[in-house]
This record gives structure tokens, sequence and C-alpha cells, in this order.
């Protein structure tokens, strides 16, 4: 990665099994804080002994786990408050905290629920995002793809378990650049802008091909020399 890196968003998008844990492979751990809704393990060989998991460890990456959206918050407001150690905040899988907070409330009646779920997702997408710009790191949210939408051809969009949420805000719209995980002779690929059917992936003019490997230390980088006028 440059040494001038002036800051990252990227969106991933994709079905589960396509690739997008596993793009995280070629970052340096030293450098990557992943936060997860849920702990799984890193689908690569060797994750354990450069990742730490719900703690700090000198020369390691970091793993923590942070189950909700309070969590989440407080996690964010922790780390973005004082300098870090690391460049890249991997957020994975963003979908994971829309859907538990559906299941948490799935008895209370009204709409209440879904503004609520509206402005969580607001709330935590402007405070990584513009906390991400400020310090120059390199945020990446990985979040699961509509089957739906794309089956049908519709475009692809952010899995958000909310019609509301669908019709009222347009997530995608947050980055400048937005990858779809895919799959072509079975090896993983990132898209790396629209073919009609995909109509909201999309990266800076120029940068990439249609079809680029699956790596966000790649990704990174060219989009480093990119905002660099290095390309």
């Amino acid at each position: 990665m440059s040494k001038n890196s002036n800051g990252q968003a990227i969106l991933v998008l994709g079905t589960s099994g396509t690739g997008k844990t596993s793009s995280i492979q070629n970052l340096n751990p030293k450098e990557t804080l992943i936060l997860m809704s849920q702990f799984k393990p890193l689908p690569f060989q060797g994750w354990a002994k450069n990742y730490s998991v719900d703690k700090y460890e000198k020369d390691k990456g970091c793993i923590l786990v942070c189950e909700n959206f309070e969590k989440l918050h407080k996690v964010l407001d922790n780390i973005l408050s004082k300098p870090l150690p690391y460049k890249n905040i991997i957020l994975d899988d963003f979908q994971f905290y829309t859907q538990r907070d559906v299941f948490t409330r799935a008895d209370e009646k009204g709409f209440g629920k879904w503004t609520d779920l509206a402005k969580n997702i607001s709330d935590v997408l402007m405070k990584i995002i513009s906390g991400a710009y400020a310090k120059k790191l390199n945020l990446v949210i990985m979040w699961h793809s509509n089957t739906e939408l794309i089956a049908e051809e519709k475009g692809t969009m952010v899995k958000t378990s909310s019609k509301f949420i669908d019709e009222k805000m347009t997530i995608e719209g947050l980055f400048t650049t937005v990858l779809l995980t895919t799959i072509q002779d079975e090896e993983y690929k990132f898209q790396t802008n629209s073919t009609g059917a995909t109509n909201s992936i999309k990266s800076p003019k120029g940068v990439f091909k249609l079809y680029i490997p699956n790596d966000l230390n790649y990704v990174l980088s060219q989009l480093d020399k990119y905002g660099n006028e290095e390309l």
C-alpha cells in the first residue's frame, strides 16, 4: 500500500461463498483490524498465527467480535478516538447486524423497529466512513447482496432485511467503489463496474479492468495510485 494513502471506503457485495472474506488474505495482518458480528475462522491458511481474537497483540492483526449495533458503536467510538496501529478496518459482514436487529425485535408491532433499524444503519455508516477518511484509514465493508434482485436482473443491492430501507436508502451511493464478488473458471474474482444487470457496481474511471483478482491489497494499492495520480 502506498505510504501516501488518503484512505478509502469500499463496499464489497456478494452472495455467500463467493470470496468476500477470502479477499482479505493478502492484506498485511499487522495493519488490519477485522470487526465481526459473529466470530468465524478466516478462510485461508495461516490466519490463526497472524490474527488474535478479541485482544490486541503486538505484530498481529486483530479480530474483534461486536455482536450488535450497540457494541459496534462503542468499538467504533474507541478505535476512532485515538491513534491506531492499523491502516485497514474490515467490517464482515454488515448484513448480519441488520438481520440480528430484526430477529431481536421480531415480536414488536408497528413501524418503529424499521425506522430504528434505518437509523442504526445510517449512524454506523456515517461514523465509520467519515472516521476512516478523517484518519486516512482504509475501510472495507462486506455485505451480502440481494439474491432475488440479481436473479431477476433488476440490479445488485445490499441485503437489508427491510423493503422500507431498500426503498428509502441508497446505501451503495455512499461509496465511490462498490465491488461484486464472483467466480470465474473456479477462481474468485472482483467485478469492478456495472454490466447493466449489476447496476450498483462501480469504481473510479480507468483504474480497473472489468474483472480483477479477488485481492483487497491490490485494490487498495491501485486506488492509492489513482488518488496520487500515479496511474
